[in-house]
């Protein structure tokens, strides 16, 4: 709620000073990073340099969901991503064992 009108000025003033740095630092933030949809609908925001067939990998371990390129025989790091409902641990609430796949990394 703003305040009473004789404060409304730098209220404003306020808003605008606080929104602005927020689109400042977004701008900072974002510009080497990409919005994405999996296959499977999770939505992220991941390196810039992320492809189509780019592999969202949870690694036992690491804070954050990686992603994974294959070239030829191997599977090179793309870089970390934010995604949606795989940060806090979901992604490997009710796994199996046998549902790990081992590659080697470049």
């Amino acid at each position: 709620m703003p305040p009473k009108e004789d404060n409304h000025q730098n209220w404003v003033a306020e808003v605008s000073r606080m929104y602005g740095g927020f689109v400042e630092r977004r701008s900072l933030t974002m510009n080497s990073r990409s919005f994405f949809i999996s296959r499977t609908g999770y939505m992220g925001i991941g390196p810039i340099a992320a492809e189509e067939e780019d592999m969202i990998c949870i690694f036992p371990g690491c804070n954050v969901p990686l992603l994974i390129r294959k070239e030829n025989d191997y599977h090179v790091l793309v870089g970390e991503c934010f995604v949606w409902g795989l940060m806090d641990g979901e992604a490997m609430e009710a796994r199996t064992d046998d549902e790990y796949e081992v590659f080697r990394l470049r």
